[in-house]
């Protein structure tokens, strides 16, 4: 029955400006023009979302990110590899975080399509997320499952069926599918 959510969560990610600005306060004290560089600049693009502010909906959908806020995030991912190596006793967990944050929004964003959504939701004029939410996943997970000979999904409550089956990337009438009926007991329940 959390399959699907499942699978739809695995291919969406967030990054937190609150989270990202924390960060860059602590690695301020790094003598590092090049670290101090991507931070600045990845501050200076994430700022730009704090201007769509809108006290009268806290979630704006934005149709795409700018190649340029991407390639800002790559440099960044670089310096933050670049902490964890020479100035290792700046990474704190919450710098693992954003790191990690910010990793899996630049992959997960190289599969964009019309399967997900980008919005940003905003606790205040302050701060938000910026959300890559992956809306079906069933192309991911038929892809993934093409790269095997065979698969075993099963739970006792993948009903309606066919509806399973679609959102998990299968098609009823080509795989080969078998449903076992089971009856319980009252006794058993």
């Amino acid at each position: 029955h959390n399959l699907v959510p499942r699978a739809k969560s695995m291919y969406s990610c967030e990054i937190t400006y609150s989270l990202f600005k924390k960060v860059k306060k602590q690695i301020s004290k790094i003598d590092d023009a090049k670290i101090k560089s991507a931070f600045k600049s990845t501050n200076k693009y994430l700022k730009y979302y704090l201007d769509l502010y809108n006290e009268d909906d806290s979630n704006i959908i934005i149709p795409y990110i700018e190649d340029s806020i991407m390639n800002s995030l790559s440099r960044l991912t670089l310096q933050m590899n670049r902490v964890q190596k020479e100035y290792s006793s700046y990474v704190t967990e919450e710098f693992k975080d954003c790191s990690m944050e910010i990793y899996r929004f630049i992959r997960l964003y190289e599969f964009y399509n019309e399967s997900f959504k980008l919005f940003l939701n905003f606790e205040n004029e302050k701060n938000f997320t910026l959300n890559l939410l992956c809306l079906d996943a069933s192309s991911f997970v038929r892809q993934s499952l093409s790269q095997v000979k065979g698969s075993a999904l099963f739970s006792a409550t993948l009903s309606p069926f066919e509806y399973y089956v679609e959102e998990l990337g299968g098609d009823v009438n080509k795989d080969i599918t078998l449903v076992l009926k089971v009856k319980y007991g009252e006794h058993e329940f």
